[in-house]
């Protein structure tokens, strides 16, 4: 291991105050750098859209003519989404797979900030009801690896 000479230290730290007093950094630059460091799992976490059903689904089985089915997937983790109205009303039901196990709280987030939380069952399914119309994304925590957002889903 190397170590630093006493004198050289004291002269780094000389000159480090001089830099700061003659050109120190702009308060923008922190901001940056904290802007930088909450967005760094952004890419890793954000799930694809895989599949989107949003044709006429009348006539199968436990849908409407008003469901739409998507999958989205990132990071070994697959999130089905299926998007209803009942009763005037929108429902998400979703599964995520593989099961990270029942209790993991799965969260519904809108573009103002307003984020609704739920648990997964033992088979990985959720669901959300009176879901507000716009646009709305699932955030999924799953036991290991990085929490994992689908992209903006319009309902």
């Amino acid at each position: 291991m190397n170590t630093i000479d006493p004198a050289d230290e004291a002269l780094l730290i000389h000159l480090g105050g001089i830099v700061a007093d003659v050109d120190p950094p702009p308060p923008l630059l922190f901001e940056l750098g904290r802007a930088a460091f909450e967005t760094r799992l952004l890419g890793a976490e954000l799930a694809a859209l895989v599949e989107d059903s949003s044709q006429d689904l009348v006539g199968v089985r436990g849908t409407t003519a008003e469901a739409r089915l998507m999958c989205f997937t990132a990071s070994g983790t697959t999130i089905e989404v299926e998007v209803s109205v009942d009763d005037g009303q929108t429902c998400l039901l979703g599964q995520v797979v593989p099961t990270p196990g029942a209790g993991r709280p799965v969260h519904l987030q809108t573009p103002s900030g307003a984020t609704r939380t739920t648990e997964l069952d033992v088979v990985g399914g959720f669901r959300f009801d009176d879901v507000p119309a716009g646009f709305v994304r699932v955030h999924v925590e799953p036991r290991a690896g990085a929490p994992v957002t689908t992209s903006w889903i319009t309902c």
